[in-house]
């Protein structure tokens, strides 16, 4: 029994089903959607298709606080 799997994060370039069909066969066994970038739109279209496919799970990365440092001399 193996315990490893293969996350990828989905973006641009892997947003057409046809390119999500092939990570899924090259063995992906979860996809990740990083909310520090894109919009709800993007998100959904991902997520849609996935469903398409079948058989992946989503992980969804939500966007944490930002830390901006501001020094002065």
């Amino acid at each position: 029994m193996t315990h490893t799997g293969i996350i990828a994060t989905i973006g641009p370039a892997s947003l057409s089903e046809e390119v999500l069909r092939g990570m899924k066969a090259a063995g992906m066994t979860m996809a990740r959607i990083n909310t520090a970038h894109g919009d709800l739109k993007q998100y959904t279209e991902i997520v849609q298709r996935l469903r398409q496919i079948g058989g992946v799970p989503v992980m969804i990365d939500l966007k944490g606080p930002e830390l901006r440092v501001i020094t002065t001399q």
